[in-house]
This record gives structure tokens, C-alpha cells and sequence, in this order.
């Protein structure tokens, strides 16, 4: 489950960016960089997943968990920067 929705967390980072009047094409890291500096968010995770996703990395049973929590959490961050957005 994570790694298939770790696609839509990127789309939400660069739409997050888009909104935010700043760069939002490039690579995913580059991508997740920017929103980490601009937010002043940790995408460690997202990272992380991401290259899980592509199969660069894999993770056991007990770090999978680490990460499907590391992950949620940086997306509720990302929800906090949503919804301060202005309107």
C-alpha cells in the first residue's frame, strides 16, 4: 500500500510547490528538496519510499513499519502546509 501511494505524495509536493509561486518540474529528489526548503518540512521519508518504490532499497517487516509511520507523518505535516496556505 505505501509504495503505491507514495506517487499521489509526490504529485501533493509538487502541487504544494505550484502553489506556493515556486519551481515544481524535476526530479522527484529535487522535487522533495524544495519542499523541504521552502516548508521547512522533513521528506526523509517520502524519500525514502520513493526509492523503495523504484527498488532501490528494501526494508524488512519492523522498518517497513518505521517507515508506513515516518511517511503518514510527514504527510500530515503536509496537510498543516496546506491548509496554511493563504486562500
Amino acid at each position: 500500500m505505501l509504495v503505491s501511494a507514495i506517487s499521489g505524495l509526490v504529485v501533493l509536493a509538487r502541487t504544494l510547490l505550484r502553489l506556493a509561486g515556486r519551481e515544481d518540474s524535476g526530479s522527484t529528489a529535487a522535487v522533495l528538496d524544495r519542499v523541504e526548503t521552502k516548508f521547512n518540512v522533513s521528506a526523509a521519508n517520502l524519500r525514502k519510499a520513493w526509492r523503495l518504490k523504484r527498488g532501490e532499497i528494501r526494508v524488512t517487516g519492523a522498518e517497513m513499519d518505521m517507515l508506513y509511520q515516518g511517511v503518514l507523518e510527514e504527510f500530515q505535516r503536509l496537510v498543516q502546509v496546506v491548509d496554511a496556505l493563504p486562500a
